[in-house]
């Protein structure tokens, strides 16, 4: 839905502020940056059996358990990406897709979907605290802020002005979320230590792309796909050393 306003918003501007290529790249800059949302979204559905009896039956400390511990995997797969398009943004857009531009709404799509994807256990909450209305709530004001973000920005700054509102927009989607649930008696649910970990471990990770980048000396497709892979594995690894509970869970899956 959030990409076809945004297309549609791009499209009034067509001829004047963007072109169709313009167009074209924030859509593959979009797709990359919901990549790790589809992890979010999968946590989202996995956790409504268990807020399913929200509203009347469980006690607010196994709620802010409940929730907390979502929360903990939703931002897995969007924080590294974050800083993978810091780091390799350009790279990918150019050798894997053949653009010569996009990096900036990449960036900045790939930060608003870390708080996109914190955003989707708390909707599901919603519903199992019976409070639909919350989620069209937070979806109308969302929707709202990035649809008059977009008229305003648009004409100045073409797709980065729609990245700056769609990030924006995402990130409200979270702080509505997170201060309507306290409404209800859940809260201290961010997962502090969690989160600092994946954050240091995909700034490791941006550490030694970086240093095996600058070794490598070369440019081309190959490359580009080796440090993507040599990323991965260096988050995966400190990101698994350092947080037991996903190791755990991990095991448990693949068992």
């Amino acid at each position: 839905e959030q990409i076809m306003l945004d297309a549609w918003l791009l499209g009034l501007f067509t001829g004047t502020a963007v072109t169709q290529a313009d167009i074209g790249i924030y859509g593959v800059a979009f797709s990359i940056s919901m990549f790790g949302f589809a992890l979010s979204a999968s946590i989202g559905r996995a956790i409504l059996p268990e807020i399913s009896g929200f509203e009347t039956s469980v006690s607010n400390r196994v709620r802010n358990k409940t929730v907390k511990e979502s929360l903990r995997y939703a931002t897995v797969l969007s924080v590294p990406l974050a800083l993978g398009a810091l780091t390799l943004g350009d790279y990918v857009l150019r050798d894997v897709f053949g653009f010569g531009s996009g990096r900036v709404p990449l960036l900045l799509l790939t930060v608003g979907a870390v708080g996109f994807s914190a955003y989707q256990p708390l909707h599901q909450v919603f519903y199992g605290l019976d409070r639909p209305h919350w989620a069209f709530g937070v979806s109308f004001s969302t929707g709202l802020l990035n649809g008059v973000l977009n008229l305003l920005l648009i004409p100045r700054s073409g797709t980065t002005g729609v990245a700056i509102s769609t990030a924006l927009a995402m990130w409200l989607a979270f702080i509505l979320g997170y201060v309507l649930l306290r409404r209800v008696g859940i809260e201290d649910v961010i997962p502090t230590r969690s989160w600092l970990i994946q954050l240091g471990a995909a700034i490791l990770m941006t550490v030694v792309v970086f240093g095996v980048d600058d070794l490598l000396g070369v440019r081309s497709r190959t490359v580009t796909v080796t440090l993507v892979c040599v990323g991965v594995v260096t988050y995966g690894t400190v990101l698994l050393i350092g947080e037991p509970p996903i190791r755990n869970r991990l095991d448990q899956v693949l068992s």
